[in-house]
C-alpha cells in the first residue's frame, strides 16, 4: 500500500508517455478551474489593496509592507494567467506545470508574509495557514512538489519569524506554538495533496484505458481480419470525402485478382485466403512511408488511395506497383 502510494507521489513505475498522457489530461481538466482561481486571486488583491487606504488605525510603514504583498500576488497571478493561458494553448505540458508549480510558491509566500505582518497586531497565523492547505487542494500537482513548496516556505517564514522575534519587532509568547501550527498546516496540505492526487491519477488512468480501449476497437471496426488492410467503412468515413471535395493531388488505384475464383475452385477457399493475406501483407509493404492507404474493397478487389502524388508518379507507381505484385509467389504445402 505505501509503496504504491510512493510511486504516484513521484509518478514511479509509469512510462513517459503515459506520465505525458497523465498530465495532459490534468493540464485540460483543470485549466479553467486555474484560470477562474487566478481571476479571483486579482480582483480579492486589488479589492485589498483599495481597503487598505481606508484602514487608519495601521502603521504606515506596516500599511506599505500589505500593499505591497497585495501587488506582489496581483502581478504574481497575472504573469501566470498570461503564461499558463499561451503554454495551454500551444500544448506545452512540461513547462505550464512549471509555472503552476512556482505559483503555488508564491501563493505560500505570499501567506508567510501577511502572517509575519499580521503577527506583529494581533499574534494571527491563518493566511499562512489558509493559503497552503487551499493551493495544495485545489491545485493537482504531483504531490512531491507540493511538499517541497510546503517545506521551503515553512521553513523561510519560520526563519523570518526566528529573525524579527529576536529582534525584537515581533513581540510574542507563542513562538513555539507558531512553529507547530505552520508544521501541522503544511502535513495537512501534503496529506490533502496525496489524496487529491492520487484520486485523480485513478480516474484518469480509468479514463486512458477506457480511450485505448475505444481506440482498439475502432481500429477492429476499421480494420479487414483477413488482410489486415482497411475495409469498406473505413472508406466510406475517411477517404470518400476528400475524394468528392477535390482534394489535391489525390489519387485512386483499383484492381482485382485475375482469376481468383480458379484458385479457390482448384486448392479450396483456405489456400485462396491464404493468398489474399499475402498479398494484403506485400501491399501494406508497398505504401509503407508513404502518404497511402489500403482498402480491401470486396472478395479480391482492393483500392490504393493516394495523397501529395503527381499525375506522373502515379503513372510510374501503378507500372511499378503491378510488376511488384505479378512477382510474388507463393508456395503451398
Amino acid at each position: 500500500m505505501f509503496r504504491e502510494v510512493l510511486k504516484k507521489w513521484f509518478l514511479f513505475g509509469i512510462d513517459k508517455e503515459e506520465k505525458e498522457l497523465y498530465r495532459e489530461r490534468v493540464m485540460k481538466n483543470d485549466h479553467k478551474m486555474y484560470q477562474g482561481l487566478l481571476l479571483c486571486i486579482m480582483f480579492l488583491q486589488a479589492l485589498m489593496f483599495a481597503f487598505s487606504f481606508v484602514e487608519s488605525n495601521l502603521n504606515p510603514k506596516f500599511a506599505l509592507a500589505y500593499r505591497c504583498l497585495y501587488a506582489f500576488l496581483f502581478i504574481v497571478s497575472l504573469l501566470a494567467y498570461a503564461l499558463t493561458e499561451s503554454l495551454y494553448k500551444k500544448n506545452k505540458k512540461m513547462p505550464y506545470f512549471v509555472v503552476v508549480s512556482l505559483t503555488m510558491f508564491a501563493f505560500m509566500l505570499w501567506g508567510s508574509g501577511i502572517s509575519i505582518l499580521d503577527s506583529k497586531i494581533h499574534n494571527d497565523l491563518t493566511y499562512f495557514c489558509l493559503t497552503v492547505i487551499a493551493a495544495s487542494l485545489f491545485i493537482t500537482l504531483e504531490p512531491w512538489v507540493t511538499a517541497l513548496c510546503c517545506v521551503v516556505s515553512d521553513a523561510i517564514f519560520s526563519v523570518c519569524f526566528a529573525l524579527l522575534c529576536n529582534f525584537g519587532v515581533i513581540q510574542t509568547q507563542q513562538g513555539g506554538g507558531f512553529f507547530l501550527t505552520t508544521l501541522t498546516a503544511c502535513a495537512i496540505a501534503i496529506v490533502g495533496s496525496t489524496f487529491n492526487f492520487i484520486k485523480r491519477i485513478n480516474v484518469i488512468g480509468l479514463e486512458i484505458e477506457v480511450s485505448k480501449l475505444n481506440i482498439t476497437l475502432q481500429n477492429k471496426a476499421y480494420i479487414d481480419d483477413l488482410t489486415k488492410t482497411y475495409n469498406r467503412r473505413y472508406l466510406t468515413e475517411n477517404i470518400d470525402a476528400p475524394l468528392n471535395y477535390g482534394e489535391p493531388s489525390s489519387a485512386v488505384i483499383m484492381f482485382d485478382i485475375d482469376h481468383f475464383k480458379r484458385i479457390n475452385d482448384m486448392y479450396g477457399h483456405q489456400i485462396g485466403d491464404l493468398v489474399l493475406a499475402e498479398l494484403g501483407k506485400q501491399l501494406l509493404k508497398l505504401i509503407e512511408g508513404k502518404n497511402a492507404y489500403v482498402v480491401r474493397y470486396g472478395g479480391e478487389e482492393f483500392l490504393v488511395y493516394y495523397s501529395c502524388l503527381s499525375r506522373n508518379e502515379l503513372f510510374e507507381f501503378a507500372e511499378d506497383f503491378r510488376k511488384h505484385i505479378e512477382s510474388i509467389s507463393l508456395t503451398i504445402n
